[in-house]
């Protein structure tokens, strides 16, 4: 199966036949989406144009069966812009830096201020960060910094996993670099 986030619809489809799995409607207006393991998360936000409205609720939904569940802060919206889901959290980014919520709950479990998140390593389970120019691990239950997890990495990491940080240079030639965290 495939699935498609369109504007309005959050679409799995059968590679075997092309047809529409199961077909889930995410508003009226575009959201921000992030996926994590085989769940997908849409932010619910009357605007829907990303870091315009508040985001007042996230849809968790279940890329196999099309299952959604709606996860609600307990006092109003979320702080920011959903930027990553890492183990069993939401981290959101605004202008205050990141806020972190608990799945299970929805409840705040951590804040960064300055902070700047730059990707997620599914497999260590850790948020990266650039604070202060430095590339940092951050525990995202805790908010902590990981022990070890930090280095002088340049600017351009699109993706850190099983602690190695891959990025690219900008700039027209811009090469592309990875290095242990």
């Amino acid at each position: 199966r495939t699935a498609r986030v369109g504007s309005v619809w959050v679409t799995s489809d059968s590679t075997a036949t092309g047809r529409a799995v199961w077909r889930v409607p995410t508003g009226s207006a575009e959201q921000a989406w992030r996926i994590a393991g085989r769940k997908l998360y849409v932010t619910v936000s009357a605007r829907g144009q990303v870091a315009t409205a508040p985001v007042t609720a996230v849809r968790q939904i279940d890329l196999r069966t099309g299952s959604e569940r709606l996860l609600r802060p307990p006092h109003g919206a979320f702080d920011g812009m959903l930027t990553g889901v890492v183990d069993g959290v939401l981290v959101f980014s605004g202008s205050s830096g990141l806020s972190m919520y608990s799945l299970a709950s929805c409840r705040l479990v951590g804040q960064r201020p300055g902070a700047v998140v730059e990707g997620t390593d599914p497999v260590l389970r850790v948020l990266y960060a650039d604070i202060a120019g430095a590339l940092t691990g951050i525990d995202p239950v805790t908010g902590r910094n990981e022990p070890g997890a930090a280095a002088a990495a340049p600017s351009g990491v699109y993706g850190v996993r099983a602690g190695v940080a891959l990025g690219l240079d900008p700039g027209p030639d811009g090469a592309a670099w990875g290095c242990r965290i």
